[in-house]
């Protein structure tokens, strides 16, 4: 037995452990028993298990017997609970898809088969065959007429009544696609109003009342999730007749209440499979610890790869299930205990119990002691493998080198597909002979291995900073190791909150690019003015093309480099501009400047006289200046 508790949930899984192989007799099978991983298995129900795997499970209305179908041959095996046994099996001559109990035990049974044959049951055996026009994908009975409604490929749903033994007037899906994979995947009826549905390929949900033969409502559910053109894989009412569940091939569960058109919740399993069951559970047996609420519910919904129990209200998980071997083909669930069965593609129908949806059922109360006296070494018992723990698979070749060859044919090598199994006492010698020197060669390596360790220990790892918030980080690390000091010389073991560092809600923080600081944009430097700068300093050595960038601007016509002047005023734009191109700064007119010229005054302009032009120039001036004191004393008079 193996437990977890995810999210606080204890999941029991009964059906861990060793798988003893078939061909071992009563007596190896009794000494075997006292072996402490065999006696510590839960055999809720002896060979609850398929050759190869099983498919489809139910429960019979008085709660008494458990039916499942199988593979290899097809067959079908009942298992009487009181008993804790298997009452009988049966095969058949082709798979079963799916099947339907008629009756409240086990006595009558219908059978939809790959062959397009329905075969009917009693308690002695076979007892009708017939078959339907186009293959079959699922099936459904309605006590009230005796119906068994069958649907498949086509848009047809066919009615065969069981008390006339004929078909009846066949019912129209519509809107079911069109192609191969077209048709109706599965269909379901309420136990409350006895209203019929049926949904697709196409992604439609089509509604029919049984009284009247065209459908009363059609209602287009991949539209409404979002997912034009998805296939519906499921669907199921549940008790109350109010509201419903429908599974996409693509992993949503879109709970509806048949009073809206939108869905209640969506449900995304995560896994792009296909919703494979879904089932509904009474609130009144969750735990009151959980749910506080007393009109929620829970809904059970299961894919190829995980069982989910979540909230029906919110879609909140609850817990998740995935079992270690096949995929899940169906799911047992009774409403009145906690029980849980899983057929999977594997030999072993897996069981589960989960305290938290119910007691144990009558027939196995003991499972409440069992649950409550795990030892805690137990609780963590790991999964066995899904192959026979005391036996090897070996294949041909492997025997070849183990010098087994002439052991072939005998009870040592069993034949199993491409190779045999072996022995693990028998392997082991074999392999020790043919490699003598594999024990030395092991000891050297764990040797070399604890050295390694002692050489690692020795180091002290300086621990990477992230390249995004870097500084941020390096402060957190110092200011987490000197609590870690004060807390070590003051003696206080008190726990302290997680530093951003150690809490996976603020890991992308140091992670994504979106989270980066700008520590040379205003608001830093206002809120941190004693932070350094980031800038490199004067003379420091930069890439290449940085410096290509800044040389772009400075080439004079002639492709020289031009001289920079800098005026002392550090964000100017201009101050370090050559004086080539303040004079090209200028508008086309030559009258004004542009916005970055502008911002130059006159006391910034320098202007430079050759020695010969000095005199000529003071001449000049001293007219200009007559010219002035002629205009003012004219103006005076």
């Amino acid at each position: 037995m193996k437990v977890t508790a995810a999210d606080g949930v204890q999941v029991y899984e009964l059906s861990a452990g060793k798988r003893l192989p078939h061909w071992l007799s009563d007596r190896k099978r009794r000494t075997l028993s006292k072996d402490a991983d065999i006696s510590r298995r839960v055999d809720i129900i002896q060979d609850l298990e398929f050759p190869a795997g099983c498919g489809k499970i139910k429960q019979s209305e008085d709660g008494e017997f458990i039916l499942a179908t199988g593979l290899h041959p097809p067959q079908v095996r009942c298992y009487e609970l009181k008993e804790t046994s298997m009452k009988f099996w049966r095969v058949l001559d082709s798979e079963i898809i799916q099947f339907q109990i008629l009756s409240e035990d086990y006595s009558k049974l219908a059978f939809l088969c790959d062959n397009r044959t329905v075969c009917i049951h009693a308690k002695f055996g076979n007892y009708y065959k017939f078959r339907i026009p186009t293959p079959g994908r699922d099936m459904c009975y309605n006590p009230e007429t005796c119906d068994l409604l069958l649907c498949g490929s086509s848009s047809e749903v066919f009615r065969f009544n069981l008390h006339d033994g004929r078909f009846q007037t066949s019912l129209r899906a519509e809107s079911t696609g069109s192609g191969e994979d077209s048709g109706v995947e599965a269909c379901g009826l309420s136990p409350i109003h006895g209203l019929f549905a049926t949904c697709g390929s196409s992604g439609h949900l089509v509604c029919h009342d049984l009284r009247s033969r065209r459908s009363v409502a059609t209602f287009d559910v991949a539209a409404s999730v979002n997912q034009n053109g998805v296939g519906l894989t499921s669907m199921r009412f549940d008790d109350t007749g109010y509201n419903l569940g429908v599974g996409t091939e693509t992993g949503l569960v879109a709970l509806y209440d048949l009073r809206s058109s939108k869905p209640l919740v969506v449900k995304d399993h995560l896994y792009d499979t296909k919703i494979v069951d879904i089932k509904f559970r009474n609130p009144t047996k969750l735990s009151n610890s959980y749910s506080s609420n007393a009109s929620s519910f829970c809904v059970l919904s299961s894919d190829r790869k995980a069982c989910k129990l979540w909230r029906g209200d919110n879609g909140a998980t609850i817990t998740s299930i995935q079992p270690t071997n096949g995929g899940i083909n169906d799911v047992l669930s009774n409403p009145s205990d906690g029980l849980l069965m899983l057929g999977c593609d594997s030999p072993k129908i897996q069981v589960y119990f989960v305290p938290m949806l119910g007691p144990a059922p009558k027939w196995s109360s003991y499972l409440e002691n069992v649950t409550e006296e795990l030892d805690e070494s137990f609780k963590q018992t790991e999964v066995a493998p899904s192959a026979y723990d005391d036996y090897r698979f070996v294949t041909r070749e492997g025997v070849k080198q183990l010098g087994l060859s002439h052991l072939l044919g005998t009870p040592v090598m069993r034949a199993y597909m491409h190779g045999f199994f072996v022995d693990n006492r028998l392997y082991h010698k074999a392999k020790s002979l043919s490699d003598p020197f594999a024990y030395d060669r092991y000891r050297q390596q764990v040797v070399n291995d604890k050295l390694e360790e002692e050489r690692k220990s020795r180091i002290s790892i300086a621990k990477k900073m992230p390249k995004i918030n870097a500084r941020l980080a390096s402060k957190l690390q110092e200011d987490k190791e000197k609590e870690e000091e004060e807390e070590e010389e003051g003696g206080d073991k008190a726990s302290q909150p997680k530093s951003l560092l150690d809490d996976d809600r603020f890991a992308s923080l140091f992670k994504d690019e979106r989270f980066k600081i700008d520590e040379e944009s205003e608001e830093y430097r206002m809120l941190h003015p004693n932070a350094p700068t980031t800038k490199k300093p004067r003379f420091a050595k930069e890439d290449e093309s940085s410096d290509e960038e800044e040389q772009e601007g400075d080439e004079d016509a002639g492709g020289h480099l031009a001289p920079k002047m800098y005026y002392g005023r550090k964000h100017d734009e201009i101050a370090s501009m050559p004086l080539d191109q303040r004079v090209n700064s200028q508008d086309d007119g030559g009258s004004g400047l542009t916005s970055v010229a502008k911002k130059i005054t006159g006391s910034r302009e320098m202007t430079y006289f050759p020695e010969e032009g000095r005199k000529s120039r003071k001449d000049e001036g001293a007219k200009r200046e007559s010219k002035s004191r002629r205009r003012r004393k004219m103006g005076k008079l």
